[in-house]
């Protein structure tokens, strides 16, 4: 066995432990994620103050841009409510069978501006899950890259020493050898 193919033996073997440490990375960073998001939804989600309006005009189409995944209409109308004693308006999305004079509800920041309603928790599980499985296939990724890379690079030494061998034993060419 030649020390080439024993340098080559010992990369893959650490590429093999790299994918399997890979695995409680992955899981510890996944559950890092979750719970650094989940406070994070938890904070936004407390500072947000729901709010009954009254829909003041007919609900009018929003342009979407043609490619998006959700290509549902959406509908937008002016609304109208009463809050801590102050009067105020806007145009926010509301369910297209909403009709002047029904109610929706509409979400304040701290800042007392408009805002998205609260974010679902399930938002925290898929974060973590999408920063855990990134986490295994980049480890996972880089073991790969490096032990082919590593083969390539001896598979080409071994070549080289191999063209030079055959070089040396064998006589210029176009000559007899005799």
């Amino acid at each position: 066995m030649r020390a080439s193919d024993r340098w080559e033996a010992l990369v893959r073997l650490f590429a093999a432990m790299a994918v399997l440490i890979a695995v409680p990375l992955a899981v510890v960073a996944g559950t890092a994620g979750s719970t650094k998001a989940a406070q994070r939804i938890r904070v936004e989600n407390s500072a947000k103050v729901a709010v009954t309006a009254t829909v003041a005009g007919a609900p009018e189409p929003v342009l979407t841009v043609a490619g998006q995944d959700d290509a549902r209409a959406r509908f937008q109308a002016p609304v109208r409510w009463s809050r801590d004693g102050r009067e105020g308006s806007a145009t926010v999305p509301v369910p297209g069978a909403a009709e002047p004079g029904s109610h929706v509800t509409v979400w304040f920041d701290s800042a007392g501006k408009t805002t998205t309603p609260p974010r679902p928790y399930s938002d925290a599980l898929w974060a973590g899950v999408a920063l855990g499985s990134v986490t295994f296939v980049g480890m996972c990724f880089g073991a790969m890259v490096s032990a082919s890379s590593t083969a390539r690079l001896l598979d080409r030494m071994r070549g080289a020493r191999l063209a030079a061998e055959w070089r040396r034993l064998s006589g210029p060419i176009g000559t007899d050898m005799e």
